[in-house]
């Protein structure tokens, strides 16, 4: 939603990277389709309409296409999170609401 964006940008702004915030699965799947590249895609489990695990089977559905770091974001934290997560496809996962030290780690890991 727009407070996660909003937060994610905040958050974001000390390592000087460009930000697209999207609120809704079918914009973010309009853009992929369009082979927009990116270094990381954040996105949310529990999207309208589609939700994260959609789309992250839609950009490993494009022939061609590089696929981007997918981080899910999710409050379904559960023992386990990390590795079901993964098991899906993502690169890893961040809880919500977004830890400040959890969503450097996740930064510092993935993005260079």
């Amino acid at each position: 939603d727009k407070l996660d964006i909003k937060v994610t940008k905040r958050y974001l702004k000390k390592y000087g990277v460009d930000v697209i915030g999207i609120t809704n699965s079918i914009e973010c799947v309009n853009r992929l389709k369009g082979y927009e590249e990116f270094d990381m895609i954040l996105v949310d489990h529990m999207m309208p309409v589609m939700n994260g695990v959609e789309i992250l089977n839609v950009v490993k559905s494009l022939e061609g296409y590089k696929i981007p770091v997918m981080i899910c974001l999710t409050a379904n934290v559960i023992d386990g999170a990390r590795e079901y997560y993964k098991s899906l496809g993502f690169d890893d996962y961040l809880a919500k609401p977004i830890d400040k030290k959890d969503f450097d780690k996740i930064i510092k890991r993935y993005l260079k």
